[in-house]
Formats: C-alpha cells, structure tokens, sequence
C-alpha cells in the first residue's frame, strides 16, 4: 500500500462499523493472496475510485488460482473470493477518503502516526 498516497489524501483516518469490516476484509484477502489476488489494483495499487474497484471485483476468478501460496482447496479459494467481492461491494458504498481510511486501518497508519510530532518533522522533504 502507499503511505504517500494516504498522505496525498489528507491522510483520512475516521473510522465506523464499515470502514473495520472493509480492514478485516483486506487482512482475509491478503491472507490468500499477499499480493492483493483479484483487489490488487485496488488495495496495493491505491486506486480507489469506483472504476478500478468494479474491474477488480468483476475479473474472472480463475486468473486467481490456483497459486502456491492460495491455501490449498477449491473451498478455500471460494472463501477467498467471497471475501475480496465482499470487499470490492463494501468499497463501492463508501466515499473515498472513508476507502483509503480502511486500507490505513489494516496497514495501522493512524495509531503509527499518532505518535509522531505534529511539527512535520518527520516528512520526508520535497524533491
């Protein structure tokens, strides 16, 4: 995921019951595909808007597996899918900011910027 990106976004860190759901969704698909498998585009790539997460969500599934790393049975697989559709159709109710505030919350960007001094001192400088 892109902590630049976050950035970019005003780095949006509200939280409710959905943005939580879509966290967990995020850590069950990275569980079957630690590069994202049919979210990729969305949930490593950053791109959020209602295009790419409606691409992602309708791929064919059997570009997914199987995968030597996917977790063995055709089962497993279909929960693997279930989640990530579960997450694309739950993206698609939210606004952005509340999208990219659900990846932060999987990565725990807020609670490691929490801690950080509000002077900016820790920005990386421009250029």
């Amino acid at each position: 995921m892109c902590w630049e990106c976050w950035a970019e976004d005003g780095y949006p860190s509200q939280t409710s019951p959905a943005i939580q759901r879509a966290a967990q969704l995020v850590r069950k698909v990275y569980g079957h595909w630690p590069t994202g498998g049919p979210m990729h585009v969305v949930i490593d790539d950053w791109n959020l808007d209602d295009g790419s997460i409606r691409g992602c969500r309708d791929n064919e599934p059997r570009h997914y597996y199987p995968q030597p790393y996917d977790g063995g049975p055709p089962e497993n697989f279909g929960k693997a899918m279930t989640a990530a559709r579960e997450l694309a159709d739950l993206l698609l109710t939210m606004p952005e900011p509340d999208r990219a505030a659900a990846l932060a919350h999987f990565e725990g960007w807020p609670a490691i910027r929490a801690l950080m001094p509000d002077d900016g001192s820790w920005e990386p400088a421009d250029g």
